[in-house]
């Protein structure tokens, strides 16, 4: 059985005359022979599907005619069709989540002021691509409820889940790092919550210490048995009020926590641990 993992990145369209937050959703399937990650279905905001159908399995007829499929008669068929553009990591984004939820969540997008109109909202500051732009122009720009665009103050940033990896066609070694934090985050029922409890404990020991050092796992898992609620000069720990009560409950959203550990090939890598039920 191949490993498969879906990635989530938000988008914004316009419809009738209000913009719309919405989801491109990418499933891939890993070849176990080459490692290397295929894509194996997708959904796009504008509406067009794909889907690959290997064996016939399972029974798959489309309902909606913007889904198309491609048949092939064995994951070897699958795996020589589509090698060309498979990857070394399916998370190749530092906007790529893993669930629905955690898209639909995300907060932050980019957009060009023309005459103070926003056009070619994207993910990043690059506009995704689509245009070049002065780039004083392109400022952070927020969604609300009833469907218009605020902008936000410059500098607004979120936290580094992932790495962005530029040629994800090519080994790299924030590909690999991306793929394995997504495979431990999936151990939670919440990987989006765990994936920013990570990205919390990493930014608290940065700012106490200036890297992420051994340790750290523990010592912030005390602060959050014991409840406490500011940490200032207990050593050289910096942890504010608000970060601690972001801990606690992303604590509590991913169900388990993350310790750092030295891997056989001399790695300091975290791992998800899951809450066990008692």
């Amino acid at each position: 059985m191949c490993d498969q993992i879906s990635v989530f990145f938000p988008a914004i369209i316009y419809v009738g005359n209000q913009y719309v937050q919405t989801v491109r959703q990418e499933t891939y399937l890993e070849n176990p022979a080459t490692k290397k990650w295929h894509l194996f279905q997708f959904n796009y905001p504008s509406g067009k599907s794909w889907r690959a159908i290997i064996n016939n399995k399972p029974n798959f007829c489309p309902k909606c005619p913007s889904i198309y499929v491609t048949k092939f008669e064995s994951y070897e068929q699958f795996f020589e069709a589509t090698s060309s553009k498979a990857k070394y990591s399916p998370i190749n984004s530092k906007f790529a989540y893993l669930s629905l939820m955690g898209a639909s969540r995300h907060n932050l997008f980019y957009a060009l002021d023309v005459d103070g109109k926003f056009r070619h909202i994207g993910l990043t500051q690059m506009l995704d691509g689509w245009v070049k732009p002065d780039a004083q122009k392109i400022v952070p720009v927020q969604l609300t409820p009833n469907g218009r665009i605020i902008p936000l103050p410059h500098g607004t940033t979120l936290p580094n889940r992932f790495e962005t990896v530029h040629q994800p066609l090519v080994s790299s070694k924030q590909g690999a790092n991306n793929l394995h934090l997504a495979k431990e985050a999936l151990k939670s029922d919440s990987p989006d919550g765990a994936l920013l409890l990570l990205a919390l404990m990493r930014e608290i020991s940065i700012q106490s210490f200036g890297s992420v050092l051994p340790g750290v796992d523990i010592t912030l898992g005390g602060f959050v048995d014991a409840q406490v609620q500011e940490v200032n000069n207990n050593g050289k720990w910096r942890i504010t009020a608000t970060q601690t009560r972001m801990l606690h409950c992303l604590f509590r959203e991913a169900n388990g926590w993350w310790d750092w550990i030295w891997d056989g090939n001399g790695n300091f890598r975290p791992i998800f641990q899951p809450n066990i039920p008692a």
